[in-house]
């Protein structure tokens, strides 16, 4: 039963750790999307103003105040005469035919506003992504989850067997440890010295050197007559 808890708590540690990992790159990635897109709007609008300006340097050096078209423009070059032109045309008005005073109130308000989040509906959708992300409900569960033995795996066959285990009473009075074959006898001679070794020893020893003696005095002799 401890095993399985032992194991069932660290697969609950490694999920909720999986769970954190997968929140922290979903999170950094809103982040990189939400930056990206801040970024590309603050050039769409640097490019507008810029746009503007050049529009409002235009109208100015014609004149123009107020919104028109060329059709306008062309029938008052023609002074009293009476002039009924059609355009069908495809291309897109010149932006300087909107007048230096909607140009310019254009210009400051794109040139004043302090954030352009409000543009892009994606960076709405970035936010809210982002404030879920705060709170994982199921790792909130899984810490505050109690009675953890429900969820270990075989938990019937476990408590079977620790059931088993409890009813097995065991009699330490007759249970036994050590068996003792056969009583220690005395011995009745000493091990130890061993007396008959020792003198043969000593003879065979003492033998060798009264032999060797007897070599280097003779050697000595022959030297000393030579």
């Amino acid at each position: 039963m401890e095993a399985q808890r032992a194991n069932y708590n660290a697969s609950k540690e490694a999920k909720i750790a999986t769970l954190l990992e997968k929140d922290a790159l979903k999170r950094a990635q809103l982040q990189d999307e939400l930056s990206a897109l801040r970024e590309e709007l603050k050039t769409r609008r640097t490019n507008r103003i810029q746009q503007l300006s050049e529009a409002i340097s235009i109208a100015d050096s014609l004149g123009i105040r107020t919104p028109t078209s060329p059709s306008t423009m062309t029938a008052a070059t023609h002074g009293g005469t009476q002039v009924i032109r059609t355009e069908v045309t495809n291309q897109e008005t010149p932006l300087y035919f909107m007048g230096t005073e909607a140009l310019i109130a254009e210009r400051d308000a794109l040139a004043n506003r302090k954030s352009d989040d409000f543009v892009e509906p994606r960076i709405a959708e970035i936010q809210s992504e982002l404030a879920m992300l705060k709170n994982n409900r199921e790792v909130e569960i899984l810490k505050e989850r109690e009675g953890e033995d429900l969820y270990l795996a075989n938990l019937a066959q476990l408590r079977e067997e620790a059931a088993r285990l409890k009813g097995i009473k065991l009699d330490t009075e007759r249970l036994r440890l050590v068996r003792l074959d056969q009583p220690a006898l005395e011995s009745l001679k000493p091990v130890k010295p061993k007396k008959a070794m020792i003198l043969a020893l000593g003879l065979v020893l003492g033998g060798m050197l009264g032999v060797f003696i007897a070599l280097v005095r003779s050697l000595m002799a022959r030297s000393a007559e030579q």
